[in-house]
């Protein structure tokens, strides 16, 4: 059996169908779990398990692991690249707080199926305390992604970089709780900083191929 948390999620979601394929018994919830005296956990967290970030993420404490994905895509790409990029197409302007910085992004089904590797190896005692990092074998800056936004609208974009302070009050005018914000803006900021930047990966080792293509799947969302 395979509990998967955040199962109704853009990633969990893909997890779970991953895993169906393959046949597993697949539940939710990992406090059931461990009540149940599971013995691994899988889970997701951003690069450098989000070290820089103001908000953290949930330790596992003294779970034992099967395996800990650091992801750069997490936060930023999927959340607030591809809602951006419709009306950046539309007004002509990519405006979001990344500065000088850029970010090797990862596809969510990259991710997933990564995961569902992982998860479903793990009966053969594969992965056991592994840290993975799952980051894109490129690092995008806000001139690239503006550019293919405007490729696949068929109009110029350009990038526009917004600073902290504006993109929180945008968030927060979009009825974002404070958490959400928060996250959201560390993220950015940790862009700018060139934190996120790093190509260093277990990505296409553990797919087995290439890694796909991130950028387009943001710049499919302007098209």
């Amino acid at each position: 059996m395979i509990m998967v948390t955040g199962a109704s999620g853009a990633l969990g979601s893909r997890v779970v169908s991953g895993l169906v394929g393959t046949g597993a018994h697949v539940v939710g919830v990992v406090d059931a779990a461990e009540a149940t005296g599971m013995r691994h956990v899988v889970y997701t967290s951003l690069a450098g398990a989000g070290d820089l970030l103001s908000h953290r993420l949930g330790a596992p404490g003294d779970r034992a692991e099967i395996g800990r994905f650091r992801s750069d895509v997490d936060g930023a790409a999927q959340w607030a690249l591809r809602p951006t990029a419709r009306p950046a197409a539309e007004s002509g302007v990519l405006d979001l707080p990344m500065g000088e910085g850029a970010i090797a992004l990862v596809a969510r089904d990259d991710l997933a199926e990564v995961a569902v590797r992982v998860a479903a190896e793990a009966a053969k005692g594969e992965h056991a305390n592994r840290t993975y990092e799952l980051a894109g074998d490129r690092a995008l800056d806000g001139t690239v992604i503006a550019a293919a936004i405007g490729e696949a609208a068929g109009r110029p974009v350009r990038d526009q970089a917004a600073s902290l302070g504006e993109f929180r009050k945008r968030l927060s005018s979009a009825g974002l709780l404070a958490y959400q914000t928060a996250h959201s803006v560390s993220i950015y900021a940790n862009i700018a900083a060139g934190f996120l930047g790093s190509t260093e990966s277990d990505l296409s080792a553990l797919l087995g191929r290439e890694s796909g293509d991130a950028l387009g799947v943001i710049a499919a969302a302007a098209a």
